[in-house]
């Protein structure tokens, strides 16, 4: 199979990488920037025009690796570089793009030429174009889109040994977005804010990341192994009603620009540890009457009830 990537990122790059390094043949590199796509076709041993017809010509199935904004522009203009063919003119050909919010309905000019189409996002977090394959093995792909984009996909994540998962519709896709969003940003968000409120009490922010890190590793390990409720631990899982309002009380006094966030975190906690029947129901209304503040309401997790007194 000849894949052709457009978009020489660092999603682009280290696909691309990856393919190849499992044997895969990378026939063109399509960028806007010619030297981006230089140097990624001299990674993938290639020597091809920095041309997008070309690295669409060339290749049965075509990686779409810019970001979310850029999509439909060159969707469009791919489309406008082969509408005026007689038929179908991109049938057989297999359409991929990466983002993690779009749904493969963006490609719909494509489909309506012929190809086949389909999102497939890898839930991982790229920090640079120099990220090895070797990196990629066990991390998973969501994917959604045509019968033969999913086969074809189910072959490249087993080829560059991966993991892959699909979604039941497009309309999921935004969801399934917010889902990666929250494990890959706001879990740093989280450490941050942490940081934030030990730089108040004067621990410089570098100095609470050194002392947090084994609380950070047992808490993920816990998560993992017990999974996020059975693993919650602290004041409000004890139902510690007091303890909560201390903290309520510093916040307001000193950081109430944190008090918004500590109350829904709060309070989805609380709902976990009633569903979990480690706090009673009447210890779980004492912390909702405490966190709840404005439209801020505890919402119960999904599929999970309240527990009997």
């Amino acid at each position: 199979m000849n894949i052709g990537i457009i978009g020489a990122g660092k999603v682009g790059c280290t696909l691309a990488r990856a393919m190849k390094f499992a044997g895969m043949s990378i026939s063109g590199v399509y960028s806007r920037s010619v030297e981006s796509a230089a140097l990624l076709a001299k990674e993938v041993d290639g020597i091809f025009p920095n041309d997008l017809k070309t690295t669409v010509e060339q290749a049965g199935v075509v990686f779409i690796t810019v970001n979310d904004d850029a999509i439909e522009d060159i969707v469009k203009k791919i489309a406008n570089k082969f509408k005026r063919r007689s038929g179908f003119p991109l049938h057989g050909k297999a359409f991929f793009h990466c983002s993690g919010a779009k749904s493969s309905d963006v490609l719909g000019p494509l489909r309506d030429l012929g190809a086949d189409v389909g999102s497939l996002h890898p839930l991982m977090t790229f920090p640079d174009k120099n990220m090895p394959p070797e990196e990629l093995e066990g991390i998973s792909f969501c994917m959604e889109g045509d019968p033969r984009c999913l086969n074809l996909a189910m072959e490249i994540t087993d080829r560059i040994e991966t993991n892959i998962f699909f979604l039941n519709s497009p309309e999921d896709k935004p969801l399934y977005h917010v889902g990666a969003c929250i494990v890959s940003n706001y879990m740093n968000v989280l450490v941050d804010l942490a940081c934030a409120v030990f730089h108040e009490i004067g621990i410089p922010a570098k100095d609470a990341m050194t002392h947090c890190l084994p609380l950070i590793y047992a808490s993920l390990e816990n998560t993992l192994t017990l999974g996020p409720s059975q693993a919650l631990t602290g004041p409000i899982v004890r139902g510690d009603v007091n303890t909560v309002k201390t903290h309520i009380q510093a916040i307001n006094a000193r950081m109430p620009w944190l008090s918004d966030g500590y109350r829904i975190l709060g309070l989805y906690a609380a709902a976990a540890a009633n569903a979990d029947k480690k706090i009673s129901n009447s210890k779980y209304m004492k912390l909702v009457e405490l966190l709840e503040e404005g439209d801020f309401t505890a919402r119960p997790l999904a599929g999970e009830g309240d527990s009997d007194e």
